[in-house]
């Protein structure tokens, strides 16, 4: 959530889709557990997926628990609230309800790893069965890093970029596994896969962490969801106020809210956030092929691996330096067009994002680190609030060093590389 793992100490200081939709149909659910009643349908049910076995799961995971129980009021009499919580004790699942306080109605007797896709599939199941609702929202509450793979891959599971569960062994606080290893993540293809194959398809995924509106992820979750709310940047640590998140958000009828919401307590909630600024958007995922159709036009002329785009001059969202382990650039896709493309390119592109981004909003300013006065400005007439991959010689020459290799070889097994032609 809230920043990445190597930067949180900072800021508690310093304030494999196919392109076949018929491929894509929900599974029928399975049936329910014997002996177990489900609950009459609900309106919504959203369920709260908190990985905080990791430095998250003290202060940051307190303070929301919280917020959370501050917002039963909220519910609503036709609402259901569930939140998983896997921390330093055993994971567990607790319900909320505007007649009742937090209620927990499963606990596990051993510990996993949540970043486990297997979990999440399981924990979906299980809510869709016991809650049912006419439609479910989901918010992914932890560290994440977008698209990019993991470097840790230990567990058997393939490469990760949301949550880090350093496992029954491993120090929270430092966010490494008992192997002195960064703690398990998940793809987020296998979190896509998960999710389809668990029978719930979601209105809207809320991601309460860091770098996830990049297109790449986005791609990746557009049959899992109608639509996908999250910042391209590194969100503040405190993440989202979830008093006010349930209030006018999580429940409301409009997903826009969610953003609304998130954006005007940043703004507002000094003692929260300071002056950190915030870059949030909506993106309505049934419009993400078409949009990689008309990217796919705009970039035909440019050979990436002939020639690396000169990106000085484009906006973005994170910076490429060996603080941030040598993540990528997260180049807003907009501003990336505009500089690589034609006029008449651009403007289709633009037409297209107009159909897939519903709402966003953006602070001229905001914190990108990774010191305390480390502030970065965005053009926002003329960015998206969506991120995009483009190559870069640097990934090339300091692949040796960063934890994730060759980011230029890596990023053609995206979805969608392969879908804008630059696999």
């Amino acid at each position: 959530m809230k920043y990445i793992f190597q930067l949180a100490l900072c800021a508690l200081l310093f304030a494999a889709c196919s392109d076949n939709d018929s491929d894509h149909e929900p599974p029928t659910p399975p049936a329910p557990i014997p002996g177990e009643t489900p609950m009459p349908l609900a309106k919504r049910t959203v369920l709260i997926y908190c990985v905080a076995q990791n430095d998250l799961g003290t202060l940051a995971w307190r303070n929301d628990s919280t917020e959370i129980a501050n917002g039963t009021a909220f519910v609503g009499e036709d609402n259901r609230l569930l939140v998983y919580v896997d921390d330093a004790r055993l994971p567990r699942l607790y319900l909320f309800t505007a007649e009742a306080d937090a209620q927990l109605v499963y606990q596990w007797t051993d510990d996993h790893y949540s970043t486990n896709p297997e979990q999440l599939k399981s924990v979906v199941q299980r809510v869709a069965q016991y809650f049912p609702a006419e439609e479910y929202g989901l918010v992914c509450w932890s560290h994440s890093d977008g698209w990019l793979p993991s470097s840790n891959t230990d567990y058997g599971m393939s490469p990760m970029g949301f949550g880090i569960d350093v496992g029954a062994s491993g120090n929270m606080n430092t966010n490494y596994d008992s192997h002195g290893k960064p703690g398990s993540q998940m793809n987020i293809s296998a979190m896509a896969k998960a999710i389809e194959e668990s029978g719930t398809h979601f209105h809207y995924i809320f991601f309460d962490s860091c770098l996830m509106q990049c297109v790449e992820s986005c791609f990746d979750l557009r049959f899992a969801t109608d639509y996908i709310v999250a910042s391209p940047m590194p969100i503040p640590y405190d993440g989202a106020y979830y008093t006010h998140m349930i209030e006018d958000g999580l429940f409301a009828d409009s997903v826009e809210h969610i953003a609304d919401t998130y954006f005007n307590d940043v703004n507002t909630m000094t003692t929260h956030y300071d002056d950190y600024g915030l870059v949030i958007s909506t993106v309505k995922t049934e419009e993400l092929d078409a949009l990689a159709a008309t990217v796919k036009e705009a970039l035909a002329s440019i050979d990436w691996n002939a020639a690396y785009p000169d990106m000085e001059e484009v906006d973005r969202y994170y910076r490429y330096i060996y603080d941030y382990f040598y993540r990528p650039h997260y180049y807003d896709l907009q501003s990336s067009i505009k500089h690589l493309c034609s006029a008449s390119d651009y403007e289709a592109v633009c037409q297209q994002l107009s159909k897939v981004v519903t709402n966003m909003k953006a602070t001229p300013r905001f914190w990108i680190g990774p010191y305390y006065n480390n502030y970065t400005y965005i053009d926002t007439d003329n960015c998206c609030g969506i991120s995009m991959f483009v190559p870069q010689e640097a990934y090339a020459r300091n692949a040796h060093l960063c934890i994730y290799g060759n980011h230029n070889e890596t990023y053609k097994q995206t979805e969608w590389a392969k879908a804008i032609g630059k696999n």
